[in-house]
């Protein structure tokens, strides 16, 4: 894995794998960027906002992880599109943190906020309901999202890091919306998706994430 010059993989495993060249490189910048905010965190926080959660100006995203390698970028593009932009994180300095660097409008520490309260704080910071839900984490924050949709609202599935963090994870560990009927009742959607199935559009995603 990585940024290498060289590798030896199956034929199967091609898919994974992007020819890069100088061209695509910011000035006075290395190949380590692609690791980082050009490489697989960037361009699936870039397909699954744009692609999947269609954000338009004035539009609220809701983003969990938001202080994490994938949410952070989420929420730097949403703001870029002119969207109010509200985060959760686990804890007051993520949350301080995403405040003071300009990446969300609103921060919710979901640890100061378990159950009924995390919807609780979501609706006081979304009013008018949420139009963009990006989702990293699944489990608790995703049923107190789906409580404060708005009509029409998309909700990005990008990862599930609840479950898969909790012990002993396994089909019937793994806990699912019970108010899953918000979106037949708000016209919303819900799709989750794969950056891999977005590798032949990778060099122009590259080329605006460099601007």
């Amino acid at each position: 894995g990585g940024v290498q010059s060289y590798t030896i993989t199956s034929e199967k495993n091609l898919k994974f794998l992007f020819m890069l060249d100088k061209s695509m490189l910011p000035s006075n910048s290395s190949f380590s960027i692609f690791l980082g905010v050009l490489g697989t965190t960037g361009l699936t926080a870039y397909f699954g906002l744009l692609r999947v959660g269609l954000p338009k100006a004035g539009d609220t995203v809701l983003i969990s992880g938001a202080a994490g390698a994938t949410g952070s970028v989420v929420a730097q593009i949403a703001k870029i599109k002119g969207c109010k932009v509200v985060g959760t994180a686990g804890s007051d300095e993520k949350c301080r943190w995403l405040k003071d660097n300009n990446l969300v409008d609103i921060a919710i520490n979901y640890k100061s906020n378990p159950g009924k309260l995390l919807s609780k704080a979501i609706r006081e910071a979304c009013p008018k309901g949420v139009n963009v839900i990006f989702d990293n984490v699944g489990s608790e924050f995703l049923e107190a999202a789906l409580s404060n949709l708005a009509r029409g609202a998309r909700v990005v599935l990008c990862g599930a890091i609840s479950q898969y963090n909790s012990q002993g994870s396994s089909l019937s560990t793994i806990t699912g919306p019970r108010n899953y009927m918000n979106l037949l009742v708000k016209r919303a959607s819900m799709e989750g998706f794969v950056v891999f199935d977005y590798r032949k559009e990778y060099s122009a995603a590259i080329r605006e994430l460099s601007y």
